[in-house]
């Protein structure tokens, strides 16, 4: 008897850890912790499958025997991970394919934690009680995170709210339209067990609750692509259930005069079809008034299907290798891209997640995803019009299909969050549980205690996924700790040599629990910081000076060194690499130039239409005091992209050292031609033409730079001047008593208010630069634009 209740315990244990994640993954996110949402619903399901796992494999030594179910679906979706193991051994970078930083939706690791996700739902949802129990979570898990948007949305939180909820913006379950795509999830859910019908009014009420909840999310965040596709299966269901009304009567016998009219399915079509057909107006109206309007940009299909095409032609068969479409696009990505706000952008997915899976995975991983997604849908279809007995596994079955089915069309048209394609792994493993529940489908059979050949081998594979499992969960923990200590990193550093300091202890203890190329590149900026501190400093021996520079100039080259051994393929690292022999080229290091020449060539060769790299080029060569080949590099950065404003200001840059600041004022005028709303042009148009005495001109540039950007204060600051130095003393107190208010603890703008206030000019009795910089004379929270 106590084989059994030992197989029973870790039976329960394994169903418990499994639940768990799949109920608390739409609205976990970690409070106080300075991780992204993602990483924190990846280790939540990562820990809750691999437990889960555990105690099944566990069990299955207790009972000496296991079943798996005799699924075309099921054995599908066992080809996709085996897919990615093959791709990422034959990938440049196995790290990277297979564990990347940890949480990656592509890496091998991950699609093994979906798989087994999958596999153990077939396990332990065959249970119409868990299935319901499970969709009763769904719609209480969506009521909080939909309480905790509202709340977001509505509450102005103090500073303690703020630091709880750091890492939930914009929402609990990722970016707003994948809240958008959940709300239909949700809708769908209760728009289908409405038509099933329910016992009470009390449940009735509730689903009624939730279905109108979701449609308020909706419109709230106003994704168009989830407003057709609700709208088309509630038009559907809303038919259905018609023409089933008007032939069935109650006790399923034909009836030509029963009538059925749905009445949930068809205020969904109406509310779906108006957010429709005004095309956005009144939803883009909400979302803008209520600051949830967002733009959301990916590749679009054209561009997908060019890096697709030309990664397929080097490595047709197993593509880049999983977790690299980011090098791929850098390399293949169209010049006209440059043209866009975007130009920069390393995408990490292309039109679709699972068409970018064409190019991580080649032609293998294809047709592994089209085998997967069409014996899905075909066994899905085949179900459609399923007899099952029980009518609550019927169903189960028709709605796990198709919440599944709703969940793989978005991750085909679109790139949604980690949570989301988990889930659609999930609910697909649930429709395989409902088949083997109405006896759609067997199961196979497997004992192993009573023949001694089959056990030793059996118990064998057991134990050995038992200690994958548990190796696998030790990995990721260190990997969630390595990015909780760089995103605090990121955090702390202000500039201060203090920040910088506790930057780099969180960094390097990143680095010692998870090498990553990312890591090491912020570690070797972080030294390339301290050695432009240090050369700031007044008073220092030049034989400190030059150990301590050395010391810091070869811990920023080893770092970035070891950023390019991890990831060679990636142009950050070079660049980065690049960076350390360019900051010390002024210092005449034997071998800087040459060394930084070398590694922007290689990155050029990986991102070749980058106009930045052009840009380095230049920079590399003011560094050698060669500005006219920096005009050059400049001139085809500029060519490269009409409206790059760092190469304008570069050039500008090299002309005002030269003293030719007429030249530098035509440099700023022309970028604010390219870009008339960018509120930093205009800044420093001002500062130039400040410093040249031209307070008419000057104030001209500070006044639009303060009407597209309010809350700089560095504008208003210079504004302030400009209007003083022009006689406008009046203009000038409005503008400081302005900053006063928005920065009230700053003296000097306190003493300027007095001055101005007394007829006295704004500077006196101030020191003051005789030509103000374009530096930030006040200390603001809101950097927007500088």
């Amino acid at each position: 008897m106590q084989p059994s209740k030992n197989v029973f315990k870790f039976n329960k244990f394994a169903s418990f850890f499994l639940q768990a994640s799949v109920v608390l993954l739409p609205f976990f996110f970690l409070p106080f912790v300075s991780v992204p949402l993602d990483v924190s619903k990846g280790l939540l399901l990562s820990v809750g499958v691999i437990f889960s796992f555990l105690f099944w494999i566990i069990a299955r030594l207790a009972e000496g025997t296991f079943t798996v179910p005799k699924s075309k679906v099921l054995f599908a979706a066992f080809l996709l991970p085996v897919v990615y193991l093959i791709s990422s051994a034959l990938s440049p970078n196995f790290n990277i394919s297979f564990f990347g930083q940890g949480f990656d939706v592509g890496t091998a690791a991950t699609s093994i934690i979906l798989f087994l996700g999958m596999f153990l739902a077939t396990q332990f949802f065959q249970d119409a009680r868990r299935q319901k129990r499970l969709y009763n979570a769904f719609f209480g898990g969506f009521i909080i995170a939909s309480l905790l948007q509202i709340a977001y949305i509505f509450v102005p939180f103090n500073a303690f709210f703020s630091r709880f909820f750091m890492e939930m913006s914009p929402t609990v379950i990722g970016s707003l339209n994948d809240f958008a795509i959940f709300s239909g999830f949700i809708i769908l859910l209760a728009l289908l067990t409405l038509e099933r019908g329910v016992n009470s009014k009390g449940r009735a009420l509730f689903l009624w609750i939730v279905l109108i909840l979701g449609l308020l999310m909706l419109v709230i965040v106003n994704f168009a692509t989830v407003w057709i596709l609700v709208g088309g299966v509630a038009l559907l269901t809303f038919v259905y259930s018609l023409s089933i009304g008007r032939l069935t009567g109650k006790n399923g016998e034909q009836n030509e005069t029963s009538q059925h009219f749905s009445i949930a399915p068809f205020i969904v079509v109406l509310v779906c079809l108006f957010f429709i057909m005004t095309r956005g107006s009144v939803g883009g109206f909400v979302a803008t008034q209520l600051g949830t309007a967002q733009t959301e940009v990916r590749p679009s299909l054209v561009a997908t299907y060019e890096v697709a095409v030309n990664t397929l032609r080097t490595n047709p068969i197993t593509g880049s290798g999983p977790n690299r479409f980011a090098e791929e696009w850098t390399k293949y990505r169209s010049a006209l891209i440059n043209q866009t706000d975007f130009w920069d952008t390393p995408f990490t997915a292309g039109f679709g997640l699972i068409p970018s899976f064409v190019v991580t995975l080649g032609a293998i991983g294809t047709l592994a995803w089209i085998f997967f997604l069409f014996t899905f849908a075909q066994e899905g279809f085949k179900r459609r019009s399923l007899a099952i007995a029980d009518k609550d596994l019927n169903f189960f079955v028709f709605t796990s299909f198709l919440l599944a089915l709703y969940l793989w069309v978005f991750a085909i048209i679109y790139v949604p969050s980690g949570m989301l394609f988990a889930l659609a792994f999930i609910m697909t493993g649930v429709f395989i549980a409902g088949l083997i529940s109405g006896g759609a489908r067997t199961q196979y059979v497997i004992s192993f205690l009573h023949d001694p050949r089959s056990s030793f081998f059996s118990i064998l594979l057991l134990v050995g996924l038992m200690v994958f499992t548990i190796a696998g969960g030790y990995v990721y923990a260190q990997k969630f700790i390595s990015v909780a200590f760089f995103n605090q990193s990121l955090r702390v550093i202000d500039g201060t040599p203090q920040s910088i300091d506790r930057s780099e202890q969180y960094t390097i203890r990143a680095v010692q629990l998870s090498e990553q190329d990312i890591y090491y590149r912020a570690l070797s900026e972080i030294y390339i910081l301290k050695i432009n501190y240090l050369f700031s400093q007044e008073g220092i021996s030049q034989d400190i000076l030059q150990a301590d520079s050395q010391q810091l100039l070869s811990s920023a080259e080893n770092a970035a060194s070891a950023a390019v051994a991890l990831n060679n393929a990636n142009y950050q690292n070079w660049i980065a690499l690049g960076n350390v022999y360019q900051a010390v080229v002024p210092l005449s290091v034997e071998g800087s130039y040459d060394n930084a020449r070398a590694a922007y060539d290689q990155a050029l060769v990986l991102n070749p239409n980058s106009p930045s790299i052009l840009l380095s080029y230049a920079r590399l060569e003011i560094a050698n005091k060669q500005n006219a080949k920096a005009r050059e590099w400049i001139d085809k950065a500029i060519a490269a992209k009409a409206n790059y404003i760092d190469a304008y200001f570069l050039r500008a840059q090299i002309d005002t050292v030269e003293g030719n600041t007429q030249s530098a004022i035509k440099n700023i005028t022309d970028a604010t031609r390219v870009q008339p709303n960018n509120p930093n042009v205009f800044y420093q148009l001002g500062i130039l033409k400040y410093n040249t005495r031209d307070y008419t001109g000057a104030i001209s540039a500070f006044e639009r730079a303060v009407v597209l950007s309010p809350g700089t204060l560095n504008s208003r600051y210079f504004l302030g001047l400009a209007y003083d130095k022009a006689g406008r003393a009046n203009d000038a107190l409005v503008q400081f008593r302005i900053i006063a208010q928005l920065a009230p603890d700053n003296g000097e703008v306190q003493k300027i208010v007095s001055n101005l206030e007394g007829g006295r000019a704004a500077l006196s009795g101030i020191e003051q630069q005789q030509a103000p910089q374009a530096e930030l004379p006040i200390e603001e929270e809101n950097k927007e634009n500088n």
